[in-house]
């Protein structure tokens, strides 16, 4: 038995995009030796080109309106599977090139023989001073405490060190956010990948990159699934352009800039609220790392 699980974590809400992912899934890593849990609240779901029992849910939560919050329902999760390794995806992490499942099975094999590597990641990372090219394993840069270690994007980790690092009670946003300050403490290796060798290929950039943003189908989504034959309606969940996402991005800098400027009650108040928010999960960060000193 393989020794590693594919963790694949969405929504109810998202269940529209689960097509297009395992199509695109299926067509690039055919030969995927791992079994596929899908993270969700209550849904199943059956691919019509692969095998019925070949994703499966752990339907924790039967009644999505009052399910937890992510990092919570991601750790009952990960506490469900019974294999060593998980290979994290988010559902919109589409993969667009050939998987080179020998060196998934290598790094695997590395993580074997030294049980310090936590993680590999597919994010390409430039050559710097935090990410430091490695020796011991070809195609990885070393990734230092200061370096963007939280990242959801498609990893490859140890299971123990899953359980260790992720807070209950975040949203995705503040588990990648606060996960920062926290992974400066968190012990053992982390690695990821060098430009142009992705441990998997995807790309998950806003600009020019394919997959959903703000609850959108980017448009590079919709010829790369064309280009694989795929058919489905992406008008149902919208499109953005890549000027869309540049008149977004462009909009929300200015309203933070206004909200930042304003002299407003109703805005003092609101950065007062923010300041008591994030004082307790400072809080609460503090805790955890006293906790897994």
């Amino acid at each position: 038995m393989e020794n590693c699980t594919i963790l694949v974590n969405s929504c109810d809400a998202y269940s529209d995009v689960w097509f297009v992912f395992f199509e695109l899934f299926r067509i690039h890593w055919s030969d995927c030796p791992y079994p596929v849990v899908l993270n969700t609240e209550s849904k199943s779901y059956v691919h019509p080109n692969m095998p019925n029992d070949r994703i499966q849910s752990f339907h924790i939560y039967p009644q999505p309106d009052a399910a937890p919050e992510w990092t919570t329902r991601l750790i009952e999760n990960i506490k469900r599977i019974d294999t060593e390794y998980i290979l994290m995806f988010l559902d919109d992490d589409l993969i667009i090139d050939e998987v080179d499942t020998d060196r998934v099975k290598q790094c695997i094999r590395w993580m074997d023989e030294n049980p310090e590597v936590m993680c590999f990641r597919a994010m390409e990372t430039q050559e710097s001073k935090n990410c430091i090219p490695s020796e011991k394993y070809p195609g990885f840069n070393y990734d230092t405490p200061d370096s963007f270690r939280s990242t959801l994007n498609i990893m490859l980790c140890r299971k123990s060190g899953l359980l260790k690092n992720i807070l209950p009670g975040e949203n995705p946003w503040e588990c990648e956010g606060n996960g920062i300050l926290r992974t400066k403490f968190w012990e053992g290796e982390y690695y990821s990948s060098q430009v142009g060798k992705p441990l998997i290929p995807y790309n998950a950039n806003k600009f020019g990159g394919y997959g959903i943003w703000h609850g959108k189908w980017l448009e590079n989504t919709v010829g790369l699934c064309r280009e694989h034959g795929i058919e489905y309606d992406f008008n149902k969940r919208g499109i953005l352009t890549e000027k869309d996402v540049h008149e977004i991005r462009e909009k929300e800098i200015e309203e933070a800039r206004r909200s930042e400027s304003s002299k407003s009650i109703k805005a003092v108040l609101s950065r007062f609220h923010q300041k008591l928010y994030y004082a307790k999960k400072s809080i609460q960060n503090r805790i955890w790392m006293m906790r897994n000193k």
